[in-house]
């Protein structure tokens, strides 16, 4: 009998594992060798026995590893919503070199191709790090943070690592949100130039790039900075005047409300940017760089090569004589008749169209210069309006973010598009509380629902019609004329835009951006390097 037990102790002894050295932050993912085989564990009152006992404070429960009793530094207003961690989250969650490839962050293992009984045989604190070895003879080793953040959370948001933004009513005394071109645009610094652009549209909404050259070719490289365009029904990269071309108001001349691009998508547009190349009023000759976009160029009115046109006496307009020709034959026409020829231009005070202006500053009867342009474009923060409707009617803010909506493109031919489901105008994140988007466009909304959550359609207009009456404030808008060498870039999500009339050609071009992936650029120019891939993994 007294053989057997000294047997018996020998054998506990030889298998019991020892490590060696200490670990520092370096090593933490590395797995660690296993010198001899652990003998099987035995369960008694609740207790998982291993050959070595939990270290300090860790208890091994038959529920997870109790860390009841482990003080990891956390802040007092950071309180524990649990005390134990499940055996398999914790083995599921190994970050070490065998269990996640380095390289590409992805696990390299088949989960469920691990015992479901898997356990802790040991857990000991080391450095205010918990290591635990397994039944399956693998070890593992888990960063205070990570073990201190979820014993006091269920999960980690998506937003966890976001900056808390800056909301704002105007910016019309103050200097806006500014990232210079040719730091965004410099390789050598480290993606510092993108790190401020990116900032900047996190915190605030939206950035101002100027020095900028005037070209589609350069703004399309300043957004490639960022991330890839995305391409839409409309193309990918635009370049457009107010012609029509796509069946949207936003190639017209028209004044458009504050809103956001894109509803009809699933996911819409994250950026939106927007470059004026050029405006040529109609009293004015195409002078200097073409205000044709590049894909029409070919088909606009080269006025400088033209032969100077037949004398016409009275002066008309055809349905089918754009501005551009028109107000070319009569600057052509004033310039080329000597001063025995006389010219009529019948002039109305009452015609505002292009044509009506032109013949209004070609005959004398008003300054060119008493003449708006009009086109400058406006930024309300949705954000903030939405803060303002939860502060001053609770009940239509609910409603806002509750009742479901379809929302639509289906104006071009071939094109009928809606999202996958319907969404509110409001919509909040994981919490039920934070502002994720704002999806609003009052020419792209479809049926108001009888009912949806509870709420009838009189409700949703009454609470539409507060939403209306606080971005429609003069107070909470911000209005600036893009000038050429400019670019503006905004948060689609959060920040609606929109513009005044104008008269003339503008000439405007842009693109989309994914919101992931200039939320990932943010990530990676903005944050650690070596805290990217915590960020998303969780």
């Amino acid at each position: 009998m007294a053989l057997r037990k000294i047997r018996r102790v020998l054998a506990d002894l030889k298998y019991t594992p020892k490590l060696s050295g200490t670990i520092s932050k370096s090593m933490r993912l590395n797995s660690y060798p296993i010198r001899a085989k652990l003998p099987p564990p035995s369960v008694s009152d609740g207790l998982i026995k291993a050959s070595m006992p939990a270290g300090g404070d860790i208890q091994i429960t038959n529920e997870g590893v109790d860390l009841s009793r482990y003080n990891p530094g956390t802040p007092v207003s950071v309180r524990p919503k649990r005390a134990v961690l499940p055996h398999f989250w914790l083995r599921d969650n190994c970050r070490c070199v065998r269990c996640v490839n380095q390289d590409t962050k992805q696990r390299n293992y088949k989960t469920f191709s691990l015992d479901q009984g898997l356990h802790p045989l040991e857990a000991h604190m080391r450095q205010d790090d918990l290591h635990v070895t397994w039944s399956d003879h693998h070890r593992s080793v888990y960063p205070r943070e990570f073990i201190s953040y979820y014993l006091a959370h269920d999960r980690r948001p998506a937003t966890a690592d976001f900056p808390k933004k800056s909301l704002w009513a105007t910016w019309n005394d103050r200097m806006p949100p500014t990232a210079l071109y040719s730091k965004v645009m410099d390789p050598d610094n480290n993606d510092f130039g993108v790190s401020v652009l990116t900032s900047h549209l996190m915190r605030h909404g939206f950035v101002f790039v100027p020095g900028t050259p005037a070209t589609p070719e350069d703004t399309e490289k300043l957004l490639e900075r960022i991330a890839f365009v995305r391409v839409t029904h409309y193309g990918g990269f635009y370049d457009f005047i107010p012609d029509l071309a796509k069946a949207d108001t936003a190639y017209t001349n028209l004044a458009l409300p504050a809103h956001t691009d894109t509803t009809y998508f699933t996911d819409p547009a994250g950026l939106q940017a927007f470059h004026l190349l050029s405006h040529v009023m109609p009293w004015e000759p195409p002078t200097g760089p073409t205000p044709w976009p590049r894909t029409l160029a070919a088909e606009a009115p080269a006025a400088s090569s033209a032969s100077p046109p037949e004398p016409m006496t009275p002066m008309s307009v055809s349905a089918q004589d754009s501005w551009e020709a028109f107000a070319s034959r009569l600057m052509s026409e004033s310039n080329s008749h000597n001063s025995d020829t006389t010219t009529t231009i019948t002039v109305s005070n009452s015609d505002d169209s292009d044509t009506g202006m032109v013949r209004r500053v070609l005959s004398g009867s008003v300054r060119a210069s008493d003449l708006e342009q009009g086109g400058k474009s406006l930024l309300v923060d949705g954000f903030h309006a939405a803060e303002l409707l939860r502060e001053q009617d609770p009940e239509a803010f609910k409603i806002l973010s509750t009742v479901r909506l379809p929302w639509h493109a289906s104006g071009n031919s071939g094109i009928a598009i809606s999202p996958d489901k319907r969404y509110p105008v409001i919509e909040l994140g994981e919490d039920g509380t934070t502002l994720h988007r704002i999806r609003w466009n009052n020419d792209d909304r479809g049926v108001v629902p009888i009912e949806d959550g509870g709420f009838s359609a009189d409700q949703w207009y009454e609470a539409a019609r507060k939403w209306d009456s606080i971005i429609t404030q003069p107070e909470h808008e911000f209005w600036v004329q893009l000038k050429p060498g400019t670019v503006l870039i905004f948060d689609n999500w959060r920040v609606m835009h929109g513009r005044s009339a104008f008269v003339g050609t503008r000439r405007i071009c842009g693109g989309y951006i994914n919101r992931d992936d200039w939320i990932s650029r943010w990530r990676n120019t903005a944050l650690p390097a070596d805290e990217v891939s915590d960020t998303v993994i969780g």
